[in-house]
């Protein structure tokens, strides 16, 4: 009985090579998103732009090129053009940290490599609290620790200059070694609130710098921000925030935001959030922060 691939050869080797490049183009549409998505940080605009860049070399070089590729010899030409796309696909992450990382990047590929790529994630929403084990997330912050007490400040003005990625990596390293030199930065960026996220960072900076000053940024940024309903940005975060140095200093800042017909109240009726939830949260995440620059300088 003839084998179900009996096929002249090569119709056999066409068959079994667009099986394996579909496959592969299916895998891509869900690999890349999940990836963005996931193991990026990535936004729905992220995760919208690449699926609009899937069908960006269609509409802007299919007509000139289908004229011209149908002139050359279609097998080699399919088979470039799928080892084009393998390589393109294959390629290592660094490869594509310029879209990753969208913002200022010229000059500073050391400072993603060391600082940010493998530690945004787990800062993005303090998730390093929650999606780690305790021997994780001891050594994730104490290589923070280390890096927060390494990093220059040139190499620190560069990531406050690009996108949210190394925004909130820099915040959140800003406050881990409380250089309070960078103050008037993050206040001035915490209030501009362009990009998503890197607020979470401005918030942990304030609240670990601790300090009348730090509290005044905050009731600023609250102040322009909860008299939004329509804006949801990190107000949770900046309310915890002010939460935690009120708690420090036994002042009462909190307390114009949170009493009946404050300014709160009507955003959060807009907004659904956990306050209590937030305060804890953020607390904890201040505390593990705290105890890993403790230890590191019992280490000394």
């Amino acid at each position: 009985m003839p084998s179900s691939f009996s096929f002249p050869g090569d119709f056999r080797r066409l068959w079994i090579g667009q099986t394996i490049s579909a496959f592969g183009d299916k895998v891509s549409r869900i690999a890349l998103p999940t990836a963005a998505l996931l193991g990026l940080g990535g936004t729905a605009w992220d995760v919208g732009l690449l699926a609009a860049l899937r069908f960006l070399p269609f509409v802007l070089i299919g007509t000139l090129a289908g004229v011209w590729v149908d002139r050359l010899p279609l097998r080699e030409t399919m088979i470039g053009a799928d080892a084009g796309r393998l390589v393109a696909m294959g390629g290592p992450p660094s490869s594509h940290r310029g879209f990753v990382f969208s913002g200022k990047l010229s000059g500073m590929p050391d400072a993603i490599d060391r600082y940010v790529i493998a530690r945004y994630s787990k800062l993005l929403h303090g998730n390093f609290a929650g999606m780690m084990s305790d021997p994780e997330r001891e050594a994730f912050l104490r290589d923070l620790v280390e890096d927060s007490r390494n990093i220059t400040d040139d190499e620190l003005g560069d990531l406050l200059a690009a996108d949210w990625r190394p925004r909130i990596t820099a915040a959140w390293l800003i406050g881990v070694d409380r250089r309070t030199a960078w103050r008037g930065r993050i206040r001035e960026l915490f209030l501009e609130s362009d990009l998503v996220f890197a607020g979470q960072g401005y918030c942990f900076a304030l609240a670990r710098f601790g300090t009348i000053a730090d509290a005044e940024i905050l009731v600023s940024y609250l102040d322009r921000y909860l008299a939004r309903p329509d804006l949801r940005y990190d107000q949770e975060w900046a309310l915890a925030a002010l939460h935690h140095i009120d708690a420090d200093l036994t002042t009462a800042y909190t307390s114009r935001y949170l009493r009946p017909g404050g300014l709160w109240g009507s955003w959060s009726a807009k907004n659904s959030t956990d306050l209590p939830f937030h305060k804890m949260y953020f607390a904890m995440l201040c505390s593990h922060v705290q105890r890993a620059v403790h230890a590191a300088d019992v280490r000394r």
